[in-house]
């Protein structure tokens, strides 16, 4: 963004009696943003996901890596939990600081997973190796109201560690339903 302050010289050269001709430009940097996976045995291996134009960043699959595309080879069977998935919030640029960093689910759909199927979701400081074994996270915030609130550091928010959960019960072979998640955040 560029903003330019023209208008304030015209009346400080009226008072001066010179005439000035000194554009002022003030440019406001702005960060750039990607979500972060991280996978495999701790410290695990860190890659930016997804990319600036939005897209299917991950899926809950019955393997640890961050390779959206291969879900199908790795399915999770229905009565069983998906891998952990450890994202992240990763800025780059120029900027100041980020705070009030926010996490939700917007969009949710469990089609396909089994009544009572829930994604569940918490940060974490650190990262931990993923594994298959239910954890006891909390159901994963559907508004911004009540999203996750991890902190930010170096470049970097904390962990968002999420988990698909799938009940036997009702559960069909194939793709199951699309989701959104969010991550908001203020920036100066």
């Amino acid at each position: 963004m560029i903003i330019n302050y023209g208008k304030i010289l015209r009346p400080l050269k009226r008072f001066i009696g010179l005439t000035l001709i000194l554009p002022i430009l003030l440019i406001i940097q702005a960060a750039t943003f990607q979500f972060s996976q991280t996978y495999g045995t701790s410290p695990g291996t860190i890659v930016d996901i997804g990319g600036t134009s939005g897209g299917n960043y991950f899926n809950f699959k019955n393997i640890d890596d961050a390779t959206p595309a291969n879900y199908s080879t790795y399915p999770i069977t229905a009565g069983n939990d998906s891998y952990e998935v450890y994202i992240r919030g990763h800025w780059t640029g120029t900027f100041n600081s980020i705070s009030n960093i926010l996490f939700w689910n917007s969009t949710q759909s469990l089609t396909g997973y089994g009544t009572g199927a829930s994604i569940k979701a918490s940060v974490q400081s650190s990262y931990g190796t993923p594994s298959t074994t239910p954890n006891a996270d909390s159901a994963v915030p559907t508004s911004s109201g009540s999203g996750l609130a991890p902190t930010y550091s170096s470049n970097y928010s904390q962990y968002i560690r999420l988990q698909l959960h799938t009940v036997a019960s009702g559960a069909i072979p194939g793709d199951g339903g699309m989701n959104t998640f969010n991550l908001s955040w203020d920036e100066s």
